[in-house]
């Protein structure tokens, strides 16, 4: 049954979609921009200093923070974006029809939204931050595996200019010349 798919695409903590599904959204993102029917920004949004929040919150509080971090994340992006949980503390984004610009600003737009979050988990408050890579699904992506590494690349860029974090990075493929 559709109810039944619904909750197989799901996150059980965050009831965004899981990796498997966002995996076929960005295929068909970058499907759709080597037709030419429109180009998609994708996010990597991960988490920083994610150990430390597990040892503060615990297991369950954890969890709950998780969940507030994609309840900030809909609120930013709202309902037109793909938001999915893709790993431990990694969190994903896909929105069509955006520019290099306007992907830039929605990132930061993220970024100060989760800097600002306060996170309850089992009476504490969780303060975090996350570091953002984002790249441009366009007619030149050959793949929706290639989209995503170019992602990954952005975070190794971040880690390596921004100890700490708390930044966002546009990928620019001549900084991996």
């Amino acid at each position: 049954s559709e109810e039944l798919e619904q909750l197989r695409a799901r996150d059980v903590v965050t009831g965004l979609m899981n990796r498997p599904f966002f995996i076929e959204a960005v295929d068909k993102a970058a499907e759709d921009a080597q037709r030419e029917k429109g180009g998609s920004a994708l996010f990597q949004i991960q988490i920083d200093d994610a150990q430390r929040i597990r040892e503060e919150a615990g297991l369950s509080g954890t969890d709950q923070v998780l969940k507030e971090v994609g309840e900030a994340l809909t609120g930013v992006c709202g309902e037109s974006a793909v938001l999915a949980r893709i790993g431990d503390d990694t969190f994903a984004g896909l929105v069509r029809e955006l520019s290099r610009d306007a992907a830039a600003e929605l990132a930061e737009r993220m970024r100060v939204a989760l800097q600002e979050l306060l996170a309850s988990a089992d009476k504490k408050t969780i303060r975090l931050t996350a570091s953002i890579g984002v790249t441009l699904i366009g007619q030149k992506t050959g793949s929706a595996q290639e989209a995503l590494n170019q992602t990954y690349n952005c975070m190794g860029h971040l880690a390596k200019k921004h100890e700490g974090g708390n930044a966002v990075y546009v990928y620019d493929p001549a900084d991996f010349i």
